[in-house]
């Protein structure tokens, strides 16, 4: 399991590291045995070999593993033979192994640390116990020895463990990031990720170039309200940013006499540094379509509301004739069944010039309901005589039963009832072929 992690920064931190170390050893040791020209001589050669190999290796373009296998080895094989040879024995050395452990730690894999691990602790067995150099100074250095061998051990599984969790979080966290830029970079959609100093730490690119701004981190740490151009546009941000909880709104801008419009939606964060996420979308499409669409509606609806009102005159005249002529005395049998059909047929078309008329009323608003007192009995008996022609031929047999408790009279918008039961009537005549 591994990770590329990020390999120069950790190069240049561990050679900071393993220089700041060997200027400390040289200083201590001129302090501490500055009459020693031997000691002070073996001690600067083992610095400047640790920290030519390091710098040599940091320098070499190899992967993150032999990275920190080889530095592992030119930090611990110099170090650990003048403690061993030199010094005669010194207790820094194990806090030295964990060191270059932890350093290990920054190249984020698990295998090359683990092999670090077994080369430094390898050397520390085969020096203590192989060749008989001691790193414990005293007479008990050999248990020494093996105190701090089973030491070192045990931190360095603490290590691996560390460095298996690490790697993991660095990957997630890694993984979450590359989202968010890949999102960032690739949304039409604008989006600001706000402080709670009101400045900006991200901004989508698409909003970078409707701002005119080159890259999008030209615009972190700038004053969130500054990104915008026109005082309209400061104004409003301004008051977005200040409202409490979740956000979602459409709102309008004006540039060069032109109209734009957006859904904006804003989230309110907490605890995490970020004042607010906002996200908002170009919708000016989607607007002008809906305001075409609903003149096109408003326009349809007052065609059929003046066309129902031109085909009302004329049909009219013909249901006024129609009737005049029914009620004429000595008319043909054919004839009078003829007007009959001219008639019914007119209050048929009428009833549905009518329900156009409403359809029209309801979609503009205008449409009312008029009730008042209305006889049972006629509405019925005018419902049943408009629709018993639909039988035709059809082996239909229409039977009519009402209920003994129906009151004589009732209350409500006769007309409307009327279109109700039609429309009922209508259908079942027209749908029902036998029964």
């Amino acid at each position: 399991m591994s990770s590329t992690g990020s390999p120069d920064m950790a190069r240049r931190l561990t050679k900071t590291v393993i220089i700041v170390y060997a200027f400390i050893k040289v200083t201590l040791s001129l302090l501490t045995h500055s009459g020693d020209t031997f000691f002070m001589l073996t001690r600067v050669a083992a610095c400047a070999v640790m920290v030519t190999l390091v710098i040599v290796v940091t320098r070499m373009s190899i992967s993150n593993r032999a990275t920190v296998i080889l530095i592992t080895l030119s930090s611990v094989l110099p170090e650990m033979l003048w403690v061993a040879l030199i010094s005669n024995g010194e207790w820094l050395i194990y806090i030295f192994l964990i060191g270059c452990s932890l350093l290990g730690m920054l190249y984020l894999d698990i295998p090359g640390l683990l092999i670090a691990m077994l080369i430094s602790c390898g050397m520390l067995v085969f020096l203590s116990f192989g060749l008989g150099y001691h790193f414990g100074p005293g007479d008990q250095a050999f248990f020494d020895d093996i105190f701090g061998l089973a030491g070192i051990v045990l931190v360095n599984l603490l290590i691996i463990l560390i460095c298996r969790y690490s790697i993991g979080a660095f990957a997630q966290f890694r993984r979450t990031g590359q989202t968010f830029d890949a999102i960032l970079e690739t949304t039409p959609d604008f989006i600001a990720v706000v402080s709670d100093k009101a400045k900006v730490d991200f901004i989508s690119r698409s909003l970078a170039e409707s701002l005119c701004i080159k890259k999008r981190e030209y615009a972190e740490n700038l004053p969130f309200i500054d990104l915008f151009p026109t005082l309209e546009m400061k104004r409003l941000f301004s008051e977005f940013i200040r409202s409490d909880g979740y956000l979602e709104t459409t709102f309008k801008t004006e540039s060069a006499g032109e109209a734009r419009y957006f859904m904006l939606r804003s989230a309110k964060t907490s605890g995490s540094g970020i004042a607010r996420v906002f996200e908002w979308t170009d919708v000016t499409a989607l607007i002008e379509a809906k305001n075409a669409a609903e003149e096109a509606n408003r326009s349809k609806s007052h065609f059929l509301a003046t066309m129902s009102h031109e085909i009302r005159t004329p049909m009219n005249a013909i249901l006024g004739i129609s009737e005049i002529e029914l009620d004429r005395e000595g008319i043909m049998p054919e004839t009078g069944e003829a007007l009959y059909k001219i008639y019914s047929s007119g209050h048929l078309l009428m009833g549905i010039i009518n329900d156009i008329l409403d359809l029209s009323k309801i979609e503009t608003g205008k449409f009312e309901l008029v009730p008042a007192e209305y006889e049972t009995a006629n509405l019925i008996s005018d419902s049943i005589q408009l629709n018993i022609m639909r039988i035709g031929s059809k082996p239909v047999d229409f039977a009519l039963s009402v209920s003994e408790d129906l009151p004589a009279k009732l209350f409500g918008d006769e007309l409307r009832i009327k279109q109700v039961l039609n429309n009922l009537l209508s259908n079942a005549f027209k749908y029902t072929e036998s029964i």
